[in-house]
């Protein structure tokens, strides 16, 4: 049964739909904060008479109206600039996307830039001319949709706002997929690949949607938990053959790491190192208007072969071994251009560090249940013993080497010795102890970004058991070299 929905219903479902991506992605960019709670509302307050006028008392989707709600998704005068096979695409807002795509989970089928509009109608002429819908049309059509990938960017937006307003529409319940997305990245991966795999059976669709509805009541089952937990060890097991606990020999991880790279010699490290840094530093990049990135490209580039050099020399090509000048060394070259920098304090007070040098207040980790608490790290007055400690014991460890640089990262976050960027200190720390030993990164920078929230639940956790257990973080290795895997 349909309803005619009025503004103040199509207002607060694009308001849930679209409240996971207040702080992230198009509708913040670079801006402050101020900026950004004005460019969502104003997104909020355009929408919902647009919506009302051209959808609500429609039957049926059209292209127009879904061009129209990707062109409202972004400010005036915005161009969009995409990142690709190492190309940069420029595209405007509700113009169909004009690069190939490729989608990070296989499917049977998806479009070229050429077929976009020809498949995108084809897909929605098929939803709208079902007459009885069910939420399985409207989640086929979701799948269906993301095939396509009709536009440069925001397509999850795009498509999501059409679910949760075709659910409001039919009195169905909402999928909430950007909250799924936000809030678990890997969860989402997990039953698109899911559908992908058994897209011929008939159940599929409506087991996924039990999926979807468990975890917006924030209570997957068990089975789902067991669902996943079998398809990680699956993977696992896949990936280092007979122990899916990860306990094989230096001479078993140097044939693994020949699939993902048949050489390890210099120019090897120095080529890894290098996608390591821009792995790290590329998504911030990317936060930046197009105008600036355009103008900077050069810059930024600049900067990752200084980087680059400071590891390869510094470390990679060290007999010396890992150093405090090093570390020092590596926050110094993060601001190569700058003598000072204004950060905030815990207490979320403004203040300057010096690049290279050590934090001079306490600091401390904000606790993810309770924002405003935080987890105390070293007084500045014991860094440098702590951090000896740290280089000492690295150095001495025999044991297994994926343990080991998970330790030392764990420690070093304890430590957190700067007063900013400690996190991509250690990013970069794990992926060149990995490098430095011949070994291929798992890019722990990738993971963190694809699951945030899970991933930083991983370290605060692991700081407050009492059983300090590792399985979480094989199990992060283990998805990170699955990915790679497939992307080779």
């Amino acid at each position: 049964m349909t309803s005619l929905i009025n503004t103040e219903t199509i207002k607060a479902c694009i308001y849930k739909t679209l409240a996971p991506k207040l702080g992230t992605g198009v509708l913040t960019l670079d801006w402050e904060p101020d900026d950004i709670e004005k460019t969502f509302k104003n997104a909020i307050d355009l929408l919902p008479n647009y919506i009302y006028e051209n959808y609500s008392r429609s039957n049926t989707l059209t292209l127009d109206f879904i061009k129209w709600l990707h062109r409202r998704l972004y400010p005036e005068d915005t161009k969009i600039v995409v990142y690709r096979d190492w190309k940069y695409h420029h595209n405007l807002p509700w113009e169909w996307r004009l690069h190939e795509y490729s989608p990070q989970i296989p499917t049977s089928y998806w479009s070229i830039k050429s077929d976009v509009e020809k498949d995108l109608m084809y897909f929605t002429d098929n939803y709208n001319s079902t007459e009885h819908k069910t939420r399985v049309h409207l989640l086929r059509y979701y799948f269906d949709f993301l095939r396509v990938h009709p536009f440069a960017d925001s397509n999850l937006t795009i498509i999501a706002m059409i679910c949760d307003l075709e659910c409001t529409r039919y009195w169905f319940k909402p999928f909430w997929m950007l909250d799924i997305r936000f809030k678990d990245k890997q969860f989402m991966y997990y039953f698109t690949t899911y559908y992908e795999n058994n897209i011929e059976k008939g159940c599929t669709s409506e087991e996924i949607l039990w999926f979807i509805d468990d975890f917006n009541k924030n209570k997957l089952s068990e089975k789902i938990v067991r669902e996943k937990e079998k398809i990680v060890i699956k993977t696992t097991a896949e990936l280092f053959w007979k122990n899916p606990s990860l306990n094989f020999g230096q001479k078993d991880i140097i044939e693994f790491n020949k699939k993902l790279h048949p050489y390890f010699n210099k120019e090897w490290k120095q080529d890894i190192t290098r996608q390591s840094m821009q792995n790290i530093f590329h998504p911030y990049f990317l936060t930046k208007s197009p105008e600036i990135q355009e103008k900077c490209l050069g810059q930024f580039n600049g900067h990752m072969e200084l980087l680059t050099k400071h590891m390869m020399d510094g470390y990679i090509n060290s007999s010396i071994g890992l150093t405090i000048d090093f570390i020092c060394g590596i926050h110094k070259n993060i601001y190569y251009w700058l003598d000072k920098v204004k950060v905030k304090t815990t207490g979320w007070e403004e203040d300057y560090m010096i690049p290279g040098q050590f934090k001079t207040k306490p600091n401390g980790i904000s606790r993810l249940d309770t924002p405003w608490v935080y987890l105390a790290c070293t007084l500045p007055e014991n860094v440098e013993s702590e951090l000896r400690k740290l280089i000492s014991s690295l150095e001495e460890w025999t044991g297994y080497i994926y343990k080991k640089v998970i330790q030392f990262f764990l420690t070093f976050t304890e430590i957190h010795p700067f007063p900013d960027d400690n996190g991509k200190i250690w990013l970069m720390l794990v992926d060149l102890i990995l490098i430095k030993n011949g070994i291929y990164p798992f890019f722990m920078s990738s993971f963190k970004q694809g699951n945030e929230r899970r991933f930083y639940e991983m370290v605060q956790e692991y700081s407050h058991w009492s059983e300090k257990s590792m399985t979480p973080f094989y199990i992060m290795i283990a998805e990170s070299y699955a990915h790679l895997l497939e992307q080779k």
